[in-house]
């Protein structure tokens, strides 16, 4: 039996259970720190991993996130797990809540987050504002691999636009 004499050496510990593929052991240790401190932000979010890889339950996961993006704001691991997540489940409104918030956050990168915007707008067909959205990430990218993803996606997204207009058929009459 280990014996941990701090929230932080619990932490350490399940982290690394956890990076080693013992989800269980890990999930008790972090259920152990939010015993202590329910306002563990951190532990939260290890929690949030666990349910979301492991036992594929979206709910828990969001929940699990919320609760670290309350109790630590500034942890931002949490906040890209938590869009990811939302972008996933196509949760769109609560997305760009989230979004808005996040942008506020130091150390989180506008261009990711715009991008993830114009994601979900294309996935809800909302072509004019996920072109919004990437151009606002393209604006804001700071790396070759952020910017050709950013470009990718804006092509997609022209060719989707010009799948949807209509056809106009040309019989080759010409009327007077």
């Amino acid at each position: 039996m280990d014996i941990y004499y701090s929230t932080e050496d619990k932490y350490i510990r399940a982290v690394q259970k956890l990076d080693y593929g013992y989800a269980a052991k890990a999930k008790r240790l972090l259920s152990e720190i939010l015993e202590e401190e329910p306002d563990n932000g951190r532990a939260h979010y290890q929690l949030a991993r666990i349910a979301w890889w492991k036992l594929r339950d979206a709910e828990m996961t969001r929940r699990h996130l919320y609760y670290a993006k309350r109790f630590a704001p500034g942890f931002t691991p949490a906040w890209y797990f938590l869009v990811n997540v939302l972008l996933e489940t196509r949760a769109h409104e609560q997305l760009l809540a989230v979004a808005a918030e996040a942008i506020t956050v130091p150390g989180i990168s506008h261009s990711w987050v715009y991008f993830l915007c114009a994601l979900s707008h294309e996935q809800q067909l909302q072509l004019g504002e996920a072109t919004r959205f990437a151009e606002k990430a393209l604006q804001h990218s700071i790396c070759e691999d952020e910017s050709g993803e950013v470009k990718l996606a804006l092509a997609r997204i022209r060719r989707k636009r010009e799948a949807a207009k209509p056809f106009l058929y040309d019989t080759g009459t010409a009327t007077d």
